[in-house]
This record gives C-alpha cells, sequence and structure tokens, in this order.
C-alpha cells in the first residue's frame, strides 16, 4: 500500500480503529511518508480515504456492488488483527489476517467468526476461506506467536465443521496463506502442503497460491 500509494488511484481504506490511527500517526504524516490519507496530518494528498468500519457490520464500497464486514481476531496475546468477509451479491469470501488459535490465545474470536459464517457456509454462499499457516507442525503453542501451524489449522477448521457438518464443509475451498520463511534449506512451502494434506479428513480443497500464478474459484471466479 504505502509503495504504491504515489501512483495509486483514489479508494476508500477499510479497517479497524487501531490500523487507521497507525497510518495516520505513523506512516502517512509526512515524517515516514507523505500523508496520502484524506485524514490527519496537513497537507492531504487525499488518495485514500479511510473507512472506520464497525465490526459486524456490512459496510457497502462505493461505487460497486461489494459489501465488506470486519470481524476481530487476535493476534500473539490478542494483538489486534482482523477478518474480512467480503460479499457481492450473496457470493461471499471470506479473508483472516494474522490469526492464533482460540485455545492458545485463549479466545473466542475465531470461534465468533465461525458463528457468523455457518449458516453461508450450509446455504452454499460462501465461495472461500483464505486463511493463514505460518508455520510447519513441529511448531509448538508457545512458538506460534499469534500464528496457525497446521494442527491448529485444523483444530479450528473442525471447529466450524462442527457448526456445520464435516460433510457440508466437504470440498471448500480453503487457500492457505502467509507461509513464513525458514533459513535453512527446508521448502517449508512443500513441507506444510503436505502436512495440511496429511491431516486434511474434513476434506476441504485446500490451495496453496503461487505469487504470478492464477487460481480459479467456483463460479469462475480467477484470483491471483
Amino acid at each position: 500500500l504505502v509503495i504504491n500509494s504515489v501512483d495509486d488511484s483514489r479508494k476508500p481504506l477499510f479497517a479497524r480503529n487501531e490500523t487507521i490511527d497507525g497510518f495516520e500517526n505513523f506512516i502517512f504524516n509526512w515524517f515516514s511518508w507523505p500523508n496520502f490519507l484524506n485524514t490527519g496530518i496537513t497537507p492531504r494528498l487525499g488518495t485514500y480515504a479511510p473507512v472506520r468500519s464497525p465490526f459486524g457490520v456490512p459496510v457497502p464500497v462505493p461505487g460497486t456492488n461489494f459489501t465488506i464486514e470486519l470481524w476481530p481476531l487476535c493476534h500473539s496475546s490478542c494483538y489486534p488483527s482482523t477478518a474480512f468477509l467480503v460479499n457481492y451479491e450473496e457470493h461471499y469470501f471470506l479473508f483472516l489476517g494474522d490469526t492464533g488459535p482460540d485455545s492458545v490465545e485463549r479466545s473466542h474470536a475465531l470461534a465468533n467468526l465461525w458463528t457468523r459464517v455457518a449458516p453461508l457456509i450450509r446455504e452454499k454462499k460462501l465461495i472461500a476461506i483464505f486463511m493463514e499457516c505460518s508455520y510447519d507442525s513441529s511448531r509448538i503453542d508457545s512458538l506460534l506467536f499469534g500464528h496457525l501451524s497446521p494442527p491448529r489449522f485444523f483444530d479450528e477448521l473442525q471447529v466450524l465443521a462442527n457448526k456445520v457438518g464435516t460433510s457440508t464443509l466437504s470440498e471448500l475451498d480453503v487457500v492457505v496463506l502467509h507461509i513464513k520463511p525458514r533459513s535453512d534449506l527446508v521448502d517449508i512451502s512443500k513441507l506444510i502442503a503436505t502436512q495440511l494434506n496429511s491431516l486434511n479428513t474434513l476434506d476441504v480443497n485446500l490451495i496453496f497460491p503461487v505469487q504470478g500464478r492464477a487460481f480459479t474459484l467456483p463460479g469462475g471466479k480467477t484470483c491471483l
């Protein structure tokens, strides 16, 4: 976002309050970077229009048929993170930011999110879930730092399956994101893919995106 701001087109910036505060105070502040917001310190270049979005309320995206609904997540001792439920004419996808498992974070954030999207899955309206899996299965809970490993990834999806039924969750597209590189020579993406596939008793359709390659979701929706 910051790198592209110099040549970007004008657009709304949907985020939770903490994120917008961070942009205004620490990034677009004419010290770290020019202020490309239409809020905050003057002068304001106005490329981005921050929208302080309430949780759990669909907010229209101006000039489109999209709405965006924000849900809070817990990232390492409940450091603020966000999930975005995007709706286009009753076709939804769910994009999760950084998140630890509820059991480790001592939170109900993911459980609340699963409760929200469960009816959409039962009604076949949720096209895909974009969800992180940062570390491989050898990572112990105390070193997850607000992320997921393959066992914890499926622990959370099992909570969702318990709400909708395993057969209902079967073949749902789940796009795996935010795999962290390792300093050794291990192909960590391949390792995590192997581990996730071996644990996939829920039979969800795991997708491992490759930078620069398109993939297609149900209904012919192509993603980069």
